[in-house]
C-alpha cells in the first residue's frame, strides 16, 4: 500500500513535470 501510494505521488509529479515543460 505504502509503495502504490509513492509511485502514486512519483506520476503525479512527472505529470505536472511535463506540463510545466510545455
Amino acid at each position: 500500500m505504502m509503495q502504490n501510494r509513492i509511485m502514486k505521488t512519483g506520476t503525479c509529479m512527472i505529470t505536472t513535470n511535463t506540463i510545466s515543460k510545455k
